[in-house]
């Protein structure tokens, strides 16, 4: 019986030439992009405008990824840190010990990567919001207010649009640190599928603690919505309609307030065991947003718009016109009235033939029914 030694396999130089025409053209594509940009804005001699982009960009990258990152890399200590201590017991438990041991040379390592590969995912996404950044850091009041919330319209141009960005940023983080949590939790022994207690408390702790997060930070966006139907625009007005201002407000208010109680009962079981009250409490939640959120406005746009809609609609239509008028500067025209002449001459008849040759003798509006 022979034995062959097998040679370790080599990249083929097809395959590696590829990888490295690849990676050139990424690089190309970008240096050639940024380069033209900047040559187009150094001919409008606009230079200091294209490098404040660019370093506004750094710098919510930077600081984005470095948040998030920490975050992660805090979730996952904690969870590794809190891990309990198991004597293998079953087969199960065996293989998943024999697997925490192959990772443990690694662990250090990926606790870092990981968080930093998301982390700058997360500041990728925020460096590409550097407008919203620096509309809301140059805003200025316009001093006109809506007339559903007494706000200065200029809250809408740059304030709402940069917390709806901070919202979705704080989202993201949180959906990272409980998935990184919820992984370290299993494999080092938190969540034990095969074992009696299949969750132990450091690790329902730490989840309720995410959860908490979350909630809070859902009742701060749900606090946000309302002001976002100010600019919303369907196909007969933009703003706010009759619907909006009578059930979706307030249920837009109440959902605020179920969210923060929900909020409330997740830290508190932190601290003292309330059993299944904050599950509870989280499935309220939903259900009410379901309830109140969805299936309320709807009721009240059948039963109550849609039977008399010019009627209900003319007081939303009509801050439509106005605010159109006031963004167009056309409030501002004057009206005068026209006297027409009671009995015109000839001669005014002759001077106007041109234009009198064109006017219709019936009316297309009426002549068609």
């Amino acid at each position: 019986m022979t034995s062959a030694v097998q040679e370790p396999r080599r990249r083929s130089p097809f395959t590696l030439t590829l990888t490295i025409l690849a990676i050139a053209f990424v690089v190309f594509s970008f240096i050639a992009g940024f380069w033209t940009n900047w040559q187009w804005y150094v001919a409008l001699d606009r230079s200091s405008v294209f490098t404040k982009q660019i370093v506004i960009q750094i710098v919510l990258f930077s600081v984005v990824t470095i948040v998030t990152s920490a975050s992660l890399w805090a979730a996952a200590f904690f969870a590794h840190r809190s891990r309990p201590l198991l004597i293998p017991m079953s087969d199960e438990d065996l293989a998943m010990q024999r697997y925490r041991d192959g990772l443990e040379p690694l662990r250090k390592i990926l606790f870092i990567v990981v968080p930093l590969i998301l982390g700058s995912f997360t500041g990728l996404s925020a460096s590409s919001q550097w407008r919203t950044y620096l509309m809301w850091s140059n805003a200025k009041p316009f001093g006109e207010k809506d007339p559903q919330f007494g706000k200065d319209v200029s809250f809408y141009v740059f304030q709402l649009p940069f917390f709806k960005f901070l919202i979705g940023i704080g989202f993201s983080l949180l959906f990272f640190c409980l998935l990184i949590s919820a992984v370290v939790h299993y494999v080092y022994g938190g969540f034990r599928p095969f074992a009696g207690e299949r969750v132990s408390t450091s690790t329902r702790k730490q989840i309720t603690f995410y959860l908490g997060l979350f909630v809070l930070l859902k009742a701060v966006a749900y606090s946000l919505d309302k002001y976002s139907l100010a600019t919303k625009s369907d196909s007969l007005i933009s703003g706010l309609k009759y619907t909006d201002v009578h059930a979706i407000v307030p249920a837009k208010t109440l959902l605020t307030y179920i969210a923060l109680a929900t909020a409330i009962l997740l830290f508190m079981s932190i601290f003292r065991s309330f059993a299944s009250l904050p599950l509870i409490a989280f499935g309220v939640m939903l259900g009410s947003s379901l309830l109140i959120g969805g299936l309320y406005p709807a009721f009240v746009q059948q039963v109550q718009v849609k039977p008399s809609e010019l009627q209900r609609e003319t007081p939303y239509i009509q801050r439509n016109l106005t605010a159109t008028t006031k963004a167009y500067g056309l409030d501002k025209v004057k009206k005068t009235e026209y006297k027409a002449i009671d009995n015109p001459s000839e001669a005014t008849f002759t001077k106007d033939s041109g234009t009198l040759s064109n006017v219709r003798l019936m009316d297309p509006s009426l002549l068609s029914p």
